[in-house]
């Protein structure tokens, strides 16, 4: 996901540490590139599950399409799609993965930052059991596209969105 400033493009990505019980978390960091042939620059994480409200985004997080904004925008905000994963539990004494689900950011495209996060996901896939993210948008019109995830790392399924339906959520 990426948007183009006049002294290069910001683009977010997914970056990780390594929590205290040596655990990696995926964050979304913003980068600059000032040429895409060359190293960007980290500027900062924006997101860190560590430090969400809600459950759905506190296990992992990763950029997904941020949606054109002449197709939805918000008080001047790009409405990004963000991949969480909610925190590994422990089931009869072993670590399982938290259930993986795909939510809304706006994305403040002059600061870099994400001041609103949605407290719950724009797609709750009961079938999803592993890796699960949406990676590509596609719009059919001016209020419609279809947001492309692969569930369980393993196959691609459309989910249809519009203007209505996201201004509503």
């Amino acid at each position: 996901s990426s948007e183009t400033y006049s002294f290069g493009r910001i683009n977010l990505v997914e970056s990780r540490y390594r929590n205290g019980l040596g655990d990696i978390v995926s964050t979304v960091a913003s980068v600059l590139a000032r040429d895409m042939d060359k190293p960007w620059g980290y500027i900062k994480t924006i997101i860190d599950p560590a430090s969400m409200m809600y459950k759905w985004i506190q296990g992992h997080a990763s950029p997904g399409p941020i949606l054109p904004r002449d197709f939805i925008n918000f008080d001047d905000h790009l409405v990004m799609i963000l991949n969480g994963r909610e925190p590994k539990e422990i089931i009869d004494g072993k670590k399982e993965l938290g259930r993986f689900t795909i939510g809304l950011a706006l994305f403040n495209p002059e600061t870099g930052d994400v001041p609103w996060i949605s407290s719950k996901p724009l797609i709750d896939d009961p079938k999803a059991r592993a890796i699960t993210f949406a990676s590509d948008f596609l719009r059919l019109n001016k209020r419609e596209g279809i947001l492309y995830a692969h569930i369980d790392d393993s196959f691609v399924k459309g989910y249809k969105i519009n203007t209505d339906g996201l201004r509503n959520y």
